[in-house]
């Protein structure tokens, strides 16, 4: 049906286009639809009545905006994966799940110290950084998170940049983070400033910072000054389903469920945080074997062979670059595994415990809560969406 739809989308980003190439595919699909485009600006979603729109979709994850459309009484989609309820229907990338994969990934890398450089306030970002302490270890897991109210110290690096650089707070901030600090940024804008800030400060990457960012912008990616990873998000995707549940609304249907969440894809890895091939090979090949064998009853030694070290060596390397031994990397990993089963299936404790090396849930429930600091049961609640 010819619809006249009001799409709210800044079209800066490519995450942000490619919402846009999902939503056009659907409206070709099913359509003809009459799209039109404007930044989120309350103004904008103030055409809705004269415009004649009859729906509304797009990044609304502002309590302005999504006052602003409630006000029309249009039919409308919020395209955003926070966890606030702005009072509309919700479709989107699931940023808590974001932080997990970031937690899960930066830990893998190698790093020992973690932060955060986000927009304060913002939903999207707030849940993001969620995500990430939780899967470092829980609710007190320690992260370096930027805060602009907070007014950082001196550091020496600040002595490398001009006055007007060295008295800006994220700067400062960014000199002041311990060595091997795995960033994550929430978004390829956020990441492409840090990385050239890093060059300024004469910041290695990743021998002194790793850099991760999400959206997978290759623009923004390529052309900071050491190549940046970063988490991509299934945009097109989700701008499909968002126009889809915008559609069956305008055809009344009312047996819809919301919030729909979609996952993350993968990490596209690139050389800002490729920290384990620039200190030790052999431990590349060691982590290589846990994830593609970690599921069966393998124990150290046949890592430290499939490694080809003694298991003296591969311990003493572990301990020194991870911080951990190999054992506790190992429970680390299924602990992963059993948070993505938990997360994206129906099955019980005992089931994931078995499928992810961990032998039962009675010893699944313990690691959780003690790792976690939440029981298996309570994680799973805020995915069942």
């Amino acid at each position: 049906m010819n619809y006249k739809i009001l799409f709210i989308n800044p079209c800066i980003s490519e995450v942000e286009r490619n919402l846009l190439r999902g939503v056009l595919s659907y409206a070709r699909d099913f359509g003809p639809w009459d799209i039109s485009i404007f930044p989120p600006q309350q103004d904008k979603i103030a055409l809705i009545p004269r415009g004649n729109y009859v729906g509304c979709l797009g990044l609304l994850g502002r309590p302005d905006l999504a006052e602003a459309i409630r006000k029309h009484h249009r039919p409308a989609i919020n395209i955003s994966g926070g966890e606030t309820d702005f009072g509309l229907p919700q479709v989107g990338v699931s940023d808590l799940e974001i932080g997990y994969m970031a937690a899960d990934y930066l830990t893998r890398q190698g790093f020992v110290e973690f932060a955060f450089f986000g927009l304060n306030g913002e939903d999207f970002s707030d849940t993001r950084r969620k995500g990430f302490a939780q899967g470092l270890g829980g609710r007190n897991a320690r992260v370096h998170v930027y805060d602009a109210q907070t007014t950082y110290p001196d550091s020496p690096r600040l002595k490398k940049v001009s006055g007007d650089l060295a008295s800006y707070p994220p700067v400062r901030w960014l000199a002041q983070l311990p060595p091997q600090t795995g960033i994550l940024a929430s978004d390829d804008i956020r990441g492409n400033d840090i990385g050239n800030w890093a060059m300024h400060l004469g910041l290695r990457m990743p021998e002194d910072i790793g850099l991760l960012s999400v959206g997978n912008d290759d623009i923004r990616c390529e052309t900071t000054v050491v190549p940046m990873s970063s988490i991509e998000v299934p945009a097109e995707e989700i701008g499909y389903e968002a126009a889809r549940a915008l559609d069956f609304l305008l055809q009344g249907k009312k047996n819809l469920k919301f919030p729909h969440f979609r996952p993350p894809t993968r990490v596209i890895e690139r050389q800002s945080t490729n920290l384990l091939k620039v200190t030790h090979p052999n431990v590349t090949k060691a982590l290589a074997y846990m994830h593609e064998r970690g599921r069966d009853k393998i124990v150290a030694e046949d890592i430290a062979k499939a490694a080809g070290m003694s298991l003296r060596s591969l311990e003493r390397i572990f301990q020194k670059i991870l911080h951990r031994t190999i054992q506790q990397e190992l429970i680390r990993m299924r602990l992963e595994w059993a948070q993505k089963d938990l997360r994206s299936t129906e099955k019980n404790l005992d089931t994931i415990g078995a499928d992810c090396g961990l032998n039962s849930g009675v010893y699944l429930s313990q690691l959780f809560k003690i790792t976690v600091g939440l029981s298996p049961g309570e994680y799973r609640k805020q995915f069942r969406h």
